[in-house]
């Protein structure tokens, strides 16, 4: 009988020990665990390496290289994930992280602030985390300085993802604020088309709609536009998706070059886009849509369009 009970409480103790390995190794895992899901709609300028809870501050005491805090944890993660030019560095800061359902699926949208170039990086992760593609851009005026340091122009303020009731679509909007240059536009609103984002409106701090500047490269706003034709483009602003219509008449309200003479296209328009725009500028058939679309009952629309007809030929106007 006593070896029994000796046998019995020998398993026992296996079991409970068994049990407390498993629970711990458990527990160990949840905790040196980290994705994507975890940063959603999170600042990440915020982050620190400060443990959320007192389990954690437990595990960072004892193993601090196995359980590091959050900002080491991201930090880790897109360095592992992420294309080389994209990995957080000097200059290169994590801002804000989201989760969106576009066309193609669902998808993460990593975006980062590029401090030096006043600049920003909206990179695209599927729901494994691999990534899909980018939109890089400036977000204004940027000058070269003396001995070549760049002038620092607008600057992010914050960044959210917003719903927008008259496009009936999600965008990403970005305020700006001002710069040792002078006032900038206050606000960019980012249409999301699957694995890039297309500059929609610009406004400046009263909330005006404001015209990009496509004429010198550091002046521009927001990513140029897909390579199209003349045909894409006549598809493209008699849309029915309000969202594609207002990357339309952006483009085509936009201060352009008024000629074709060659220049530097490391820092000038293309010749290209100087001469598609101007065929884009003369079809009948934009030139008609646009008239139309000045009476919209989408504000964003209806002032796009009113932009935009200042910038087609004159006989266009009649």
């Amino acid at each position: 009988m006593l070896k029994f009970l000796k046998k019995r409480r020998i398993r026992w103790l296996l079991a409970i020990t068994l049990v407390i390995l498993l629970g711990g190794g458990a527990l160990l895992y949840w905790y040196s665990r980290v994705s994507l899901a975890d940063f959603v709609d999170l600042d990440l300028r915020a982050l620190d390496d400060t443990p959320q809870t007192t389990v954690g501050k437990m595990l960072n005491q004892i193993m601090p290289g196995q359980f590091p805090g959050p900002q080491t944890k991201l930090n880790q993660l897109l360095k592992r994930i992420l294309p080389e030019e994209y990995k957080p560095a000097q200059g290169v800061q994590p801002h804000s992280l989201w989760h969106v359902k576009t066309k193609i699926g669902p998808r993460f949208i990593l975006l980062e602030s590029k401090e030096r170039v006043s600049g920003v990086c909206i990179l695209f992760l599927n729901s494994q985390g691999k990534y899909k593609g980018s939109s890089e851009f400036h977000l204004g005026r940027s000058f070269l300085g003396g001995l070549g340091r760049l002038t620092m122009g607008p600057t992010m303020a914050d960044a959210a993802l917003v719903n927008h009731e008259l496009l009936g679509a999600t965008v990403i909007a970005i305020k700006t604020v001002e710069s040792a240059l002078g006032p900038v536009n206050g606000r960019q609103i980012y249409g999301i088309f699957e694995n890039r984002v297309a500059l929609l409106r610009i406004e400046d701090h009263d909330g005006n709609l404001v015209a990009n500047h496509y004429i010198i490269r550091e002046h521009q706003v927001g990513p140029s536009p897909p390579t199209r034709t003349k045909a894409e483009w006549e598809e493209l602003v008699d849309s029915s998706d309000p969202t594609h219509v207002l990357e339309a008449l952006t483009w085509i309200g936009g201060h352009h070059r008024a000629d074709d003479i060659w220049r530097p296209e490391m820092f000038f328009e293309s010749v290209e886009s100087v001469r598609l725009v101007t065929a884009v500028r003369n079809s009948p058939v934009v030139q008609k849509r646009i008239a139309e679309l000045t009476t919209s009952d989408n504000q964003w629309i209806r002032e796009a369009a009113v932009l935009a007809l200042e910038q087609l030929p004159k006989k266009a106007e009649r």
